[in-house]
């Protein structure tokens, strides 16, 4: 049912606590979810860092050589 349905047939009183109960549920019930893509994230970020790092030490060696 659309938002402006579901607010015609119920009124503002009972659309906005049911939004707000429909919101928490969908936060805590992904929370874990989202805590999953958070490490992944931060796995990927530390990653690309790492191999950034290798490339310019990488270029590094090959740009100076002993």
């Amino acid at each position: 049912m659309l938002l402006a349905q579901r607010k015609a047939l119920l009124g503002d009183n009972t659309l906005y606590p049911l939004l707000f109960l429909f919101s928490k549920h969908l936060f805590y019930e992904n929370r874990p979810i989202l805590n999953v893509y958070k490490l992944l994230f931060k796995t990927q970020r530390s990653l690309l860092f790492s191999i950034n790092n290798f490339r310019q030490l990488l270029k590094q060696i090959v740009l100076c050589p002993d």
